[in-house]
């Protein structure tokens, strides 16, 4: 879906934004609730933790993977509630 102009994950509530930019693309918001993977990521976070991968870089998809999951759980266990997807019907 499209959140804030910006490509979002939903699982119930939105729990991901992807943000394409000049030099890097980068997802939002900050990883929280999994220290191994927060590690493994620690070349990519910037100061407020958010995740950024330049373009002179290969893209690392099996730790973007790892990183939406852990994303959709941790939005899940803050309390993130699972519901359908409804879509906004255009004003005729």
């Amino acid at each position: 879906i499209m959140s804030y102009g910006m490509p979002a994950f939903r699982a119930g509530n939105i729990f991901c934004y992807c943000g394409a930019f000049n030099d890097h693309v980068s997802i939002f918001p900050p990883l929280t609730t999994d220290p191994a993977l927060i590690r493994d990521l620690a070349t990519h976070r910037n100061a407020k933790g958010n995740l950024l991968f330049s373009h002179a870089e290969p893209f690392p998809p099996a730790l973007i993977a790892r990183v939406i999951r852990a994303l959709a759980s941790q939005t899940l266990a803050k309390g993130g509630k699972k519901r359908p997807s409804v879509r906004k019907r255009a004003a005729v």
